[in-house]
């Protein structure tokens, strides 16, 4: 079987993989990439989306590119007063590079247009079921994610756009995302998706539960010092203006009295009353505190 090559411009990506379906942004300044996009734009307006192992390279060749990545279609260039240019692409299709050259000031890409592999139909509806459903859970901790793209990824059929518009969604490394460009097939690559869509929403019931304890503790430690600086107060309308309990002073005042010991106990005995009723007032008042609080 004769294997179709189509040669196009290739633009080297820094921290981005464009999948097919998906709409991008890309903001070009090196001078080679922007000569591509010339010569895309003067043909077929289509060029080759491929991303950078390491974004820190400022003149990347083949080596320094993986080697599958997305043929997309430019749909709108705009010239920045910077030097840059702001380029609007739509990832059309997966493709396989066969091999990358320097040419006429830029660089040029001769790939092959990867097919999908047939895959058991009752296999991808009981994978995407799966992936429906914790997509779904995933959303609801997730609040970046609309009810409009719910809506639209609910009435998706299509497994290949499925799984390219989930993959947007999620937070990963470039490596990671383009282990799922690289899948060979849509079974891997919901399978793959599966994956990451399960550790990515473990990290956001996680990163709630700690954000839910801290703002309870911070809500207890608050309230503790709140009851803390009521209760001082109520302490303080209880004792006289030098601080001292009124009762300690009573019974302090009965020991040193000298009185006969009827006399006495029957003092012991109301003073312990007037100890208690004093207790029972302070909870009376600290518990009108908290209600009221």
């Amino acid at each position: 079987m004769i294997i179709k090559k189509e040669k196009l411009p290739l633009l080297p990506l820094r921290d981005i993989v464009v999948f097919p379906g998906m709409m991008a942004t890309l903001f070009v300044g090196r001078s080679k990439s922007i000569m591509a996009l010339e010569n895309a734009m003067s043909i077929d307006k289509r060029a080759l989306l491929l991303a950078q192992k390491d974004a820190s390279v400022d003149d990347p060749l083949g080596k320094d590119l993986y080697k599958v990545g997305t043929v997309g279609e430019i749909t709108q260039i705009v010239n920045l007063p910077d030097g840059t240019v702001k380029v609007l692409v739509e990832g059309r299709y997966r493709a396989r590079v066969q091999s990358v050259v320097f040419e006429d000031g830029f660089l040029k890409s001769e790939s092959t247009k990867i097919k999908p592999q047939m895959v058991d139909e009752e296999t991808l509806y009981v994978l995407d079921k799966i992936l429906i459903k914790e997509f779904e859970e995933y959303a609801k901790f997730n609040k970046k994610i609309t009810p409009e793209f719910m809506s639209s990824f609910l009435g998706m059929e299509d497994y290949e756009k499925i799984v390219d518009s989930v993959s947007v969604h999620l937070s990963l490394t470039i490596s990671e995302r383009q282990d799922l460009l690289e899948a060979v097939s849509v079974k891997d690559r919901l399978e793959v998706l599966l994956f990451f869509i399960r550790r990515e929403t473990d990290t956001l019931k996680t990163e709630e539960k700690i954000r839910d304890r801290i703002k309870s503790q911070m809500t207890k430690n608050h309230r503790e010092y709140y009851l803390q600086e009521q209760l001082k107060a109520i302490q303080k309308e209880l004792y006289n203006e030098d601080g001292k309990d009124e009762i300690s002073i009573l019974e302090k005042k009965v020991k040193s009295a000298g009185m006969p010991k009827e006399a006495h106990e029957k003092c012991e005995a109301e003073l312990k009353k007037l100890r208690m009723m004093n207790q029972c007032l302070q909870r009376q008042l600290l518990f009108g505190t908290i209600l009221t609080g």
